[in-house]
């Protein structure tokens, strides 16, 4: 009757597709444009398999989607087993009962954030180290509710008088259980387990906290690699999971539907297989084998060719295992919140001060090993790390503006940033900044001469007031697929890293780059080693292998972005002849390295910011 009624009021077909329109049409959008032959999400070119063959031939996401499914089998196993035996102490009323229910149900409350804070400060107090078996036994935790309810359920609707049947035929506890409530209850436990599996695939919350060397999984590879852009790698992995969670429905539908036409739960091969999924379950915390001879690498992702890696393992015979971040907040955070025992990190230069006052770092001395005498002498005795103590040059790059020659009149722009806060008004509507507070403030601040780190208030208002006189000009404010969006033609000046413009630049010759004459932020990227390094000997091998000349311009080669070791000549001849690369002698003087400012230069660039983007 209430359907009946539902159904007469006005619209309601009409709202229910919008409804269902909001949900999956987004999917299908993300589905399509993994197909996209274009590496730009917005502008399509044609059909292409191309990506789902590049993400399978990805040792990264590899590596992910191997840890991803682990983390899911064994929490869905431990998890369903819990499960089961949680119901069947539950099903019959005790006092308590609702208490303990409701402890079991918790986690399904609680906003997952709060548990996986929880169950990290749990492993630091227990002294456990972060790593595979953490992410394993937290996703046990959170999945035991998914696996609960649907056995719980069932529970509540078996018909008690078989159970009764069987004892009056004389059937002990454990044939009662083996032969009557494990073949009704069947379905629901293949449903439970189904639904913590796929919880358990997709969770990145829980994962991202608890997660230490070598345990990165696709949601977390997803999150960090998403920084750079959504592309239709990502496009794919995302499809590909959906199809993963679409098919385990599908089976798990089917399946129950037969168990349920068969007694099943009597052949012997299913005996054996509860038996031995149960089995797994003790075993799962055998899965990380020491290594004789190990580096764990944390490094920003996608920031290291994979090819070199195994090129300092057959040299040096160290296996290395290479995890992925975003920022070097989330750097900041992994070391400070403890547990998570990485050999070398990448941290830039403007994050360096913090890990050495908080005494994270380890004091390496980059300067007595025997390679530092590659390191160019710009890169040597750093005022973030005066004598290289704790540090050795990796990468380093600018962040000035890019623009399409053929398409600007006059074929050239001056080199300053009136040109990208001041637009002309044939480029007014088709430029683009980046989506970054410090970036956008670091560049109004050297036009302006003013401190990037000013404290001043009255500093902060010209740098406001100049953003927000730009921001009419402005197509976008946008730090993905910065490669895509020029060398596609979306925008034809858009502020930009020099390493952006020269791959955008590969795809279109008529790409320059800027070094304002006001000056540009340089950043530099730095190889340390954190304080609880498990093989910090083995950590100085690797930073003193990285200064080798040869292997240096491997990185710049592959990544394009310039190093500080001695290694020009073997830079390839397709990165030489741009100036985002190979920056001119004369243009060293605009260099304005990126400094870390004080907590209220830091509140005054937030404000700026909050008001600009508000």
């Amino acid at each position: 009757m209430i359907a009946l009624h539902l159904k007469k009021l006005p619209l309601t077909r009409e709202v229910s597709l919008l409804i269902l329109a909001y949900l999956y049409v987004p999917i299908l959008v993300l589905i399509a444009y993994s197909f996209n032959a274009n590496r730009s999400a917005t502008v399509w070119t044609e059909f292409s398999f191309a990506w789902y063959g590049r993400i399978l031939a990805n040792p990264s996401i590899q590596t992910a989607a191997l840890n991803s499914i682990i983390v899911a089998s064994i929490a869905t196993v431990c998890a369903t087993a819990i499960a089961l035996l949680a119901a069947l102490a539950t099903y019959r009323p005790f006092y308590g009962q609702k208490m303990v229910e409701g402890g079991i149900n918790l986690p399904l409350i609680l906003p997952e954030i709060v548990t996986a804070v929880a169950t990290l400060l749990l492993f630091m107090a227990l002294g456990i180290k972060l790593g595979l078996l953490t992410v394993i036994i937290a996703h046990i935790g959170f999945c035991i509710p998914f696996a609960y309810l649907p056995i719980r359920a069932r529970l509540n609707d078996l018909d008690k008088s078989l159970l009764e049947a069987a004892n009056d035929l004389y059937a002990n506890p454990w044939q009662v259980f083996r032969r009557v409530t494990l073949p009704l209850l069947w379905p629901a436990v293949l449903s439970g387990s189904v639904l913590a599996f796929v919880v358990s695939l997709d969770d990145f919350i829980m994962t991202f906290f608890v997660a230490g060397p070598g345990s990165t999984t696709l949601p977390v590879y997803i999150f960090s690699a998403i920084k750079a852009g959504v592309t239709p790698e990502i496009n794919a992995i995302s499809t590909l999971m959906l199809v993963i969670s679409i098919v385990l429905v599908v089976l798990a539908f089917w399946l129950g539907q037969i168990i349920l036409e068969r007694s099943f739960m009597k052949t012997k091969s299913m005996r054996y297989a509860v038996a031995g999924l149960a089995l797994s379950c003790f075993t799962a915390f055998s899965v990380q084998a020491a290594e004789p001879k190990e580096l764990f690498f944390y490094n920003w992702t996608d920031y290291y060719p994979v090819d070199l890696l195994a090129k300092f393992e057959k040299e040096t015979g160290i296996k290395v295992t290479m995890d992925g971040y975003d920022s070097n907040e989330t750097l900041l955070a992994k070391l400070q919140a403890g547990g998570a025992a990485y050999d070398v990190i990448v941290p830039s230069q403007s994050i360096m001060r913090t890990l050495i006052n908080q005494d994270l770092l380890l004091e390496i001395d980059a300067s007595t090993l025997p390679n530092f005498k590659h390191v160019k002498p710009a890169f040597r005795d750093p005022s973030f790390d005066p004598g290289r103590k704790f540090s050795a040059p990796y990468l380093w790059g600018t962040t000035g503006f890019s623009y399409d020659s053929a398409r600007v009149p006059g074929g050239k722009l001056d080199d300053s940033w009136k040109e990208f806060f001041e637009p002309r008004k044939e480029l007014q509507g088709q430029l683009a900044a980046l989506d970054t507070s410090s970036s956008v403030i670091n560049a109004a601040s050297h036009y302006l001469n003013v401190d990037e780190c000013s404290e001043n208030p009255q500093d902060a208002k010209r740098i406001l007031e100049l953003l927000q006189k730009q921001k009419p000009f402005l197509k976008m404010y946008s730090s993905d697929n910065t490669v895509d969006r020029m060398a596609s033609g979306e925008v034809i000046m858009m502020q930009n890293w020099n390493g952006s413009t020269a791959r955008a630049t590969l795809q279109k010759s008529t790409i320059k780059y800027v070094y304002p004459k006001e000056g540009l932020a340089m950043f530099q990227d730095n190889f340390a080693v954190p304080k609880s390094a498990p093989h910090p000997g083995n950590a100085k091998i690797f930073i003193d292998w990285m200064m080798k000349p040869e292997n240096a311009a491997a990185v710049s080669n592959a990544i394009a972005y310039d190093n500080g070791i001695q290694s020009d000549k073997l830079i390839d001849a397709k990165w030489r002849v741009m100036d985002a690369i190979n920056m001119p002698d004369e243009f060293a003087s605009r260099l304005r390295p990126e400094k870390e400012c004080s907590n209220k230069a830091r509140a005054l660039q937030d404000r700026i910011w909050s008001k600009l983007k508000g």
